[in-house]
């Protein structure tokens, strides 16, 4: 028995609409009725895959978001805590600043108590599951969980307002990212 493709290409393709207003146009300007149309689905396939708006808006920057961890994981960075970890985090910033004005739109519409749990839940796991500190947050207590959660909301808070910034100067990715680096170090050891 083989599986409809149909429904993963209408999701993917409600998402790539979705990417694409928002990184060109101001959010006052996304409905249904143009994504539906630049997805090439039809309004009932979006309510299949998405209550409103907003959970489109949420699904896509975590999908983006994974996708420039991906890309950055690609790049097969040194694997020491100290080099790795400003190297990397210089290297998403980087991308996230390119991507700027989707994100801020992102935050703009859906930047909701939902986004920032999924959020904080996905920089939870990578702190926990991929990255150099890991045993530094599993020897700090045995609520590792709780206080990988604690240390992501943090980096989020920050890097949600380093987006808002002009990237100039102390605002530039590589000075952003000394300074996180230099928060989760402090926070893991």
């Amino acid at each position: 028995m083989t599986t409809d493709p149909r429904p993963a290409r209408s999701r993917t393709a409600l998402i790539h609409a979705i990417t694409d207003v928002l990184a060109q146009q101001t959010p006052d300007a996304v409905n249904i009725t143009d994504i539906v149309k630049a997805a090439g689905v039809s309004r009932p396939t979006f309510y299949q895959h998405f209550a409103d708006t907003t959970a489109l808006t949420r699904a896509a920057a975590l999908e983006k978001l994974t996708a420039t961890f991906a890309a950055v994981d690609a790049q097969n960075l040194t694997p020491d805590a100290e080099g790795f970890t400003g190297r990397f985090t210089t290297a998403l910033l980087t991308e996230l600043r390119d991507d700027a004005t989707f994100y801020r739109n992102v935050l703009k519409t859906a930047g909701d108590s939902a986004l920032i749990s999924e959020l904080i839940g996905f920089l939870s796991d990578r702190l926990l599951n991929h990255s150099p500190f890991a045993a530094g947050v599993h020897s700090k207590t045995t609520e590792h969980e709780s206080y990988a959660e604690f240390i992501a909301a943090g980096m989020s808070w920050s890097a949600m307002r380093w987006l808002c910034t002009d990237f100039t100067e102390n605002n530039a990715p590589e000075a952003m990212a000394e300074r996180l680096t230099a928060m989760v170090r402090a926070a893991a050891y």
